[in-house]
């Protein structure tokens, strides 16, 4: 996969359609393994902007995507997303009397207001049935 190849499918999936031109630059410079430093020499921005681009950056990719992005994990993150998605377009276009397995994706499920059940106390009775 290209850097523009990534950049287009990314941009398919963002909630404002592109990237901005600073964001562009830091995916980029990411893509070619360039630090924070050196992409704001390249760029001519302040290192401090520059960085708190990138934050902004893996913030939104993680929200569109469903998955934690890092500077350091985001091109396999990416990669995976895409090919993800191409493999559930695939599924999509089956027919309908086709006997493929579905797959879920779960990375991408809405779960909206559902309550935090990682701390769940008083259901040690359930618990055991389950």
């Amino acid at each position: 996969m290209t850097i523009d190849e990534a950049i287009a499918k990314i941009e398919q999936i963002l909630p404002q359609g592109r990237l901005s031109k600073v964001q562009e630059i830091v995916f980029r410079q990411s893509w070619e393994g360039r630090s924070y430093l050196q992409i704001a020499n390249f760029s001519g921005y302040d290192s401090g902007y520059i960085k708190d681009t990138g934050a902004e950056l893996w913030q939104l990719l993680s929200k569109s995507i469903g998955e934690k992005v890092t500077k350091q994990n985001f091109q396999g993150v990416v990669k995976r997303s895409l090919q993800t998605s191409a493999t559930n377009q695939v599924t999509d276009a089956q027919p309908k009397g086709s006997h493929q397995p579905l797959t879920l994706n779960r990375s991408t499920a809405d779960w909206g207001d559902a309550i935090d059940v990682s701390i769940f106390y008083g259901r040690s009775a359930e618990l055991t049935t389950l």
